[in-house]
């Protein structure tokens, strides 16, 4: 691991990880919605706790939307939840950053109100709708919208619940415990998280991988395939869990306690949200950091793949208390 990493991790994993912070909620009036849950006033200007991660660039781009919008009849909600904000399209993001604000919203603020999603055919719509089933919301209170403008006559924004990848409220661990209960454990003891052919940062010889872990009894899993609920008993039955790190991980929320995971990761990752999850849900966890190859794939700089052969992952994986 380079020593920039290690001095920019060591902190995080050495600190506290525990306890809670104040969570959040606003009632907006007549706002628009743009983006990935970028909320502008009626007057054109950025709600700032709506920002996120959004960079520079993404707020002028929805500056601009909005400023045509307000000249037309653009779409409009009656009332709503906000559940999506930047990385919406992603299911790790939904998961950890967005189905919790629905969730906060109906059980403790009890707001009756749809939820908004990114949506209009992106993969992670269905699976997000089943996510949301999954804790009260029936599927006519599931509002999706796209990248444009969107008027809201009133919304509820929910803040303070995660920050990706550094902290998870207990109040979002409560919504996953609630999801959990609701779920029967499955059958399978032995999970190979696969990221498939042609992912970013994954095995270099990914099926050869796959063919040496499935010989020594796990299952070759891709969660992409799977329904919200058929992923949650998948996980939540686990007994030991392998995988590159990557969005399917973010399941690790619902296993049971002394798991035991091994997460693949390219060695100069900045990466402690598995770490993190791990330490809360009383996971046993490994974190194997593997030779970045090849060129960078994916918008992270370390989306690379990862040199380590079958041999090799079969032996790391081989550990005892």
């Amino acid at each position: 691991m380079p020593d920039f990493i290690r001095q920019r991790l060591t902190p995080i994993w050495s600190g506290a990880h525990a306890g809670g912070r104040p969570v959040s909620s606003y009632r907006f009036e007549n706002v628009y919605v743009t983006g990935e849950g970028l909320v502008f006033t009626a007057d054109g200007c950025l709600i700032e706790i709506t920002r996120s991660t959004h960079i520079d660039r993404y707020i002028r781009e929805g500056a601009l939307a909005v400023s045509a919008a307000r000249a037309t009849d653009c779409p409009t909600i009656e009332a709503g939840v906000l559940a999506e904000n930047r990385g919406a399209r992603n299911y790790g993001h939904f998961i950890l950053e967005m189905l919790p604000r629905a969730w906060f919203a109906r059980s403790q603020l009890d707001c009756r109100w749809p939820a908004i999603i990114q949506g209009h055919g992106s993969p992670i719509e269905h699976v997000s709708r089943q996510a949301l089933r999954s804790i009260g919301y029936a599927p006519s209170e599931i509002l999706s919208v796209g990248r444009d403008p969107v008027l809201v006559r009133e919304l509820l924004f929910v803040d303070g619940l995660a920050e990706h990848p550094l902290y998870l409220s207990p109040f979002a661990l409560r919504c996953y415990d609630e999801i959990a209960e609701g779920i029967s454990a499955g059958t399978t003891a032995k999970v190979f998280a696969s990221r498939g052919r042609g992912a970013t940062r994954n095995f270099v010889d990914e099926p050869a991988v796959a063919t040496a872990l499935e010989a020594a009894g796990f299952s070759i899993i891709a969660a992409g395939d799977m329904s919200f609920e058929a992923q949650v008993a998948l996980y939540r039955g686990a007994e030991h869990i392998v995988g590159v790190s990557g969005a399917a991980l973010t399941n690790l929320l619902f296993c049971r306690p002394g798991t035991r995971v091994d997460v693949f990761s390219p060695t100069s990752a900045s990466e402690v949200l598995f770490w993190l999850i791990s330490a809360l849900r009383g996971l046993r966890y490994r974190e194997i950091r593997c030779e970045e190859v090849g060129l960078k794939r994916g918008h992270l700089p370390w989306d690379r793949d990862i040199a380590i052969s079958p041999d090799e992952v079969l032996r790391q994986i081989a550990w005892s208390d």
